[in-house]
């Protein structure tokens, strides 16, 4: 890998430092997917402004330059989101204050943050996402997580003196695994749906003796809380794409125009970069910060481009009870399943204790 501090501006193709081979682990002991080593080798160079361009000769290998190169850029934010999608944010920053101050995710308190993350975004729904990805995408998350993790082993021992001072002797600084890279992919696709509901989620409990419902009742006020449906619960988060034609363009080749109105601040900014493998890929663009990939870019022969859309998607379904656990299906009553959950909880005096939330969900 070549690397290094970038003075304020530099040019385009210089290369600074010197060009070294990493071998980098793919996860450590506890990683749950993964050999236990795996060598990668990747290029950085920086262009005046900064911007990432990586060279390998695999996915592996310019996915863990762009974890890497991500890290240089951006450690304490990125480090901080993975506690949040692991559901441990009580656990280091106590459970009242908020889990983020934008996102996709709104900015609910820890406690409620972590009880969502380990309820939804759990262990089995990772896995899941996981086994139906393609090699290449398997490869780059692996190589992402190692890259990212390699300058976190850096800034632990000490290298990159007087760099991200928010975080690097805080203990939730830490590696990642690939389960990290996807649990962030997974949380990622719940923008604009179950995301807008986390506070909703974590604290519905069963219907009570008392016949109390949800249902609203002839002649109420309808809810005109709108923000409920924004993206991250904020007016303002939407985009506009236009594409024009051969015809439309004095050049005679198409043109894309993107112009997103996304997130300033946080972890779920975008995050320009470049990646190139020598005869398989050469894609230019922009990530969403912890995503291995590009996911608005160009290449060669095609530009590509997403927009966030205000239409509602949401489909509530009103299950019919036949008590406070047990719903109707096909005439017969169905228990809801009932899933204890266990955080952390960091208390005034810094000593951690147990809090347990049954949550229930239906088929």
């Amino acid at each position: 890998m070549i690397t290094s501090f970038r003075p304020p501006r530099w040019s385009r193709g210089v290369v600074l430092g010197l060009a070294v081979a990493l071998a980098a682990c793919g996860g450590d002991s506890s990683s749950h997917h993964g050999e236990d080593a795996k060598a990668y080798q990747a290029t950085i160079e920086r262009t005046t402004y900064g911007i990432p361009h990586i060279t390998a000769d695999s996915y592996g290998g310019v996915g863990y330059g762009h974890g890497y190169a991500i890290a240089e850029d951006n450690l304490c934010v990125l480090a901080d989101a993975f506690v949040t999608f692991r559901g441990e944010r009580s656990r280091y920053f106590g459970p009242d204050a908020e889990a983020a101050p934008m996102g996709t995710f709104g900015s609910p308190n820890n406690r409620d943050a972590d009880f969502f993350f380990r309820f939804v975004v759990n262990d089995d729904q990772v896995d899941s996402f996981r086994s139906v990805q393609p090699a290449d995408v398997r490869q780059l998350s692996e190589g992402f997580a190692a890259g990212f993790s390699r300058y976190v082993r850096e800034v632990k021992a000490g290298q990159h003196a007087g760099r991200h001072l928010t975080c690097r002797d805080e203990p939730w600084l830490d590696t990642i695994t690939d389960q990290d890279v996807f649990r962030r992919l997974v949380a990622l696709n719940l923008a604009a749906s179950s995301a807008n509901l986390l506070e909703e989620i974590v604290n519905a409990q069963p219907p009570v003796a008392s016949g109390n419902t949800l249902v609203r009742g002839a002649g109420e006020a309808s809810d005109d809380n709108e923000h409920r449906f924004w993206v991250g619960g904020e007016e303002g988060i939407g985009s506009n794409t236009l594409a024009f034609g051969a015809d439309a363009t004095d050049s005679g080749g198409g043109l894309l125009f993107a112009n997103p109105h996304w997130y300033l601040e946080g972890v779920d900014r975008f995050y320009q970069l470049q990646l190139t493998i020598p005869g398989e890929l050469n894609v230019s663009g922009v990530s969403i910060m912890g995503a291995p990939m590009v996911l608005l870019g160009f290449n060669n022969n095609i530009a590509w481009a997403h927009t966030v859309s205000t239409a509602r998607r949401f489909t509530p379904y009103l299950l019919q009870m036949a008590d406070a656990t047990h719903y109707m299906k096909d005439g017969q009553p169905k228990a809801l399943e009932a899933v204890e959950i266990t955080i952390q909880v960091k208390q005034t005096d810094g000593s951690l204790l147990p809090e347990t939330k049954t949550l229930y969900r239906s088929e």
